[in-house]
């Protein structure tokens, strides 16, 4: 009795609201509960895509793209014989200011790859449907590897001339090694590829060929000396801008014809078109999460003030019966806050059962990434406080008098 003596505030909050009011006050909580759920899913897609983004930016790709160039040259209107691939290859590396050169058949992550069938060592009939696996071929200069920043697990870094075609040389990644020779040591070995018999010389760490996505494949570099496939991408470590390497190399080539194609792109740029999809993701989606916080945050901020609006009176005889500011906040924010945490718990698992509708928008991320959790619960905290301020200050800093004489 003492106790409830002493703080006969405490009574009033059990005085029963017309039913109007009341109906009006669960019809804005159920508004801006469901207000919130959908920010609240919003803003965890904009943290999967921000996830996403950073993780596809630094994903382990088997080769580093920084600092090198690529250059094609158009071979279609050179005539027979002359500049041939091995040429080009010999030009660049001469180049002042350009200090590794490779070539390789087909850039990784730009699309159109195909498994080609591969068979153990010894095998007599050599169906496609009788393969040990599909794999990505490669063909690649000897020097291909160490330029594009390929680590070697196992074997030789650069294999020589000696080493290569002509005995039917390769390099394999790791799922390669692991499904052709599951309990035996990878170098050495030797399988049938087009009907010749191949020996491994080294095996590579695995990587990125044909997109992002894609799951491990086994991949196999053909070694070439001298790179005798007239289209070729080569591959240059030069501090050279595109343009000025390509100028170069039209001068050294074009001694006797005077028109053929160069073209010169960083390679980050030749990436550009595997990674624009995750940009395009993380600027839609951030763009929506942005909006949703902006939209809880006046919902929030709205439903308070006009909560707070209708119980100002009430307010006020609270604090002439001696409530502290702790539990005048409570009852103030307390109802706001609950509909915060529920909103905001129900957008979250709506996220994550749906995350597989359209987590494939980020790169290797989902909804239920303790990251994107953490994230998305304290930006949520941080704007429902944010929009709550202005209306609890009006309840602790107010007059008792003032909020009595309120109508």
């Amino acid at each position: 009795m003492a106790s409830n003596a002493q703080k006969p505030w405490k009574m009033m909050t059990g005085v029963p609201r017309r039913p109007r009011r009341l109906r009006q006050l669960l019809s804005s909580d159920l508004f801006l509960c469901i207000q919130v759920t959908i920010c609240s899913f919003l803003i965890m897609a904009g943290f999967v895509a921000l996830r996403g983004t950073f993780r596809a930016l630094n994903a382990p790709l088997g080769f580093d793209p920084h600092g090198a160039v690529i250059v094609h040259v158009d071979l279609s209107r050179v005539q027979s014989g002359k500049n041939t691939a091995q040429t080009i290859l010999d030009a660049l590396s001469r180049l002042p200011g350009v200090a590794e050169v490779g070539a390789i058949s087909r850039l990784p992550m730009t699309g159109g790859l195909h498994g080609s069938p591969v068979f153990p060592s010894g095998s007599l009939h050599l169906h496609a449907d009788e393969a040990a696996f599909r794999a990505y071929v490669f063909s690649v200069s000897p020097t291909y590897l160490r330029v594009a920043r390929t680590r070697i697990i196992a074997g030789l870094d650069s294999p020589s001339g000696n080493d290569s075609s002509e005995q039917g040389a390769a390099v394999v990644n790791e799922v390669f090694a692991t499904k052709m020779w599951p309990s035996k040591n990878a170098l050495g070995q030797e399988f049938i590829y087009e009907g010749r018999q191949i020996r491994v010389l080294g095996v590579t760490e695995t990587g990125k060929y044909h997109d992002l996505e894609e799951s491990q494949q086994p991949v196999l570099y053909l070694l070439m000396s001298p790179v005798s496939t007239e289209e070729m991408e080569y591959v240059a470590r030069t501090a050279l801008m595109p343009r000025d390497l390509a100028s170069q190399l039209s001068h050294s080539l074009n001694t006797g014809n005077t028109d053929i194609p160069i073209e010169a792109r960083t390679w980050g740029s030749v990436l550009q078109g595997e990674t624009f999809r995750v940009h395009v993701a993380m600027l839609t989606l951030g763009t929506l999460a942005l909006l949703a916080g902006m939209l809880a945050v006046t919902g929030v901020f709205g439903t308070a003030t006009y909560s707070l609006s209708r119980r100002m009176k009430e307010f006020g005889i609270f604090v002439a019966l001696g409530a502290q500011r702790p539990a005048l906040l409570q009852a103030a924010l307390g109802r706001t806050f609950a509909v915060l945490i529920v909103g905001t718990l129900s957008g979250m698992l709506l996220g994550v059962f749906t995350g597989p509708l359209w987590g494939w928008l980020a790169y290797e991320t989902r909804p239920n990434d303790p990251v994107v959790i953490s994230a998305t619960l304290l930006a949520m905290l941080l704007l429902g406080t944010l929009a709550s301020v202005l209306p609890a200050r009006r309840v602790l800093f107010a007059n008792a008098g003032k909020l009595l004489r309120r109508e």
